[in-house]
């Protein structure tokens, strides 16, 4: 084994072996991991930034309401008032989609605080969740423009149903193939112990 670039330690981490330095592209000789299991502690830094993501997106539909400076100050409080209550949809639709990303953010660092390890299809699973969480503000904006009409109340419907299947299928996946850590079921979602 003198002629690679690293040693193989007894848990399967690749070690630089000093009798020889490390090619260029070494990285790309390494021997894949046993099961392509994938280090659990990469997972909540992605998904902590789609989330950031997700909540700039949705923060950026609501716009300051303009007002012209051509009116007396009756006119322009007037124009304010009815400015704001148009307003007002988007602003309900900003609260309640919050709201959904922070009780998904919570399930998600739950469920990945209690991972011992990863495999590549729940990283895959994984991603699917997230890519249906970072579709949030696609359906948001026109719920609160269009949200009185049922093509704009079933996007949203259906961004909300995709998110919980892919969490529940992330979830049984885990369960399913012994990713959890002891003792998770005795710890409940949302109990704070």
């Amino acid at each position: 084994m003198a002629d690679v670039p690293y040693d193989m330690a007894e848990n399967g981490t690749a070690l630089p072996n000093p009798e020889r330095p490390e090619p260029v592209r070494a990285n790309l000789e390494r021997p894949a991991a046993a099961g392509h299991e994938i280090p659990a502690s990469r997972v909540p830094g992605m998904g902590n930034g789609v989330f950031a993501i997700v909540i700039t997106l949705l923060v950026l539909e609501l716009r300051p309401p303009g007002i012209s400076g051509v009116l007396d100050g009756a006119g322009r409080a007037q124009e304010l008032n009815g400015a704001i209550l148009n307003l007002l949809p988007r602003l309900i639709v900003f609260f309640v989609t919050f709201l959904v990303a922070g009780i998904s953010w919570v399930s998600h660092t739950w469920s990945q605080s209690h991972l011992s390890r990863l495999d590549s299809r729940l990283a895959f699973l994984n991603i699917i969740y997230l890519m249906f969480v970072s579709l949030l503000p696609v359906p948001s904006a026109p719920l609160g423009a269009f949200g009185d009409t049922p093509t704009g109340l079933a996007s949203y419907a259906l961004n909300q149903v995709l998110i919980v299947l892919a969490f529940l299928w992330m979830l049984w996946h885990a369960v399913r193939h012994g990713l959890m850590a002891p003792g998770w079921q005795a710890e409940r979602l949302g109990s704070g112990r």
